[in-house]
């Protein structure tokens, strides 16, 4: 599995695109509103991880109307990226995908179905990014993508993003320092 994310990312950073049969679409109020309220009042109705930033980008995206993929029968944690969900199980514990709070694996779930753009350059991130997709962070020297955050508005020539970790709804693109090259997810 760890081989096949790796191609499925070092294909789509060797193109710099990754463009594939269908895209889709997020409600951009709903997840907006589900942002403001969430950024730094965590929503009791999921668990909490360290390291929250993709379990939060996931919910936003969840909670804006993409839908979940569940396997037949619900484990409490599956590593296939096909998958992609946070659900309460029968015996109301916690079931969920890999992909739900894993940098790398909310990538290669996404781009199943969404458009990727990667850069090392802020600007052609910010002229290729919408308000609503889903954008990704890399640290120089790293091997793999570390951070995740979702871009809450798009300005002529910054994006504001909101996440957690620190927690942030609009947080400046064009203030955040330490990172190599980006990755933009179109939803």
């Amino acid at each position: 599995m760890k081989e096949e994310i790796e191609k499925e990312e070092a294909t789509a950073e060797l193109l710099g695109q990754y463009e594939p049969e269908a895209t889709g679409t997020i409600n951009l109020k709903n997840a907006r509103a589900y942002a403001e309220k969430h950024y730094k009042n965590y929503n009791k109705g999921y668990p909490e991880f360290g390291n929250d930033c993709t379990n939060f980008v996931s919910q936003i995206l969840a909670e804006g109307g993409r839908r979940e993929v569940y396997p037949m029968h619900l484990p409490s944690y599956t590593t296939d990226s096909k998958y992609w969900y946070m659900k309460k199980r029968p015996d109301n514990s916690w079931g969920w995908s890999k992909s739900w709070t894993v940098v790398s694996d909310l990538y290669a779930h996404l781009v199943r179905t969404q458009k990727g753009y990667s850069s090392t350059s802020k600007s052609s991130i910010i002229s290729n990014a919408k308000s609503g997709d889903v954008i990704q962070f890399k640290k120089p020297g790293a091997d793999r993508y570390s951070h995740t955050m979702w871009i809450y508005e798009k300005q002529s020539s910054n994006l504001l993003l909101s996440g957690h970790d620190n927690d942030y709804l609009k947080r400046s693109f064009n203030a955040i320092t330490g990172y190599a090259k980006y990755r933009i997810i179109k939803m």
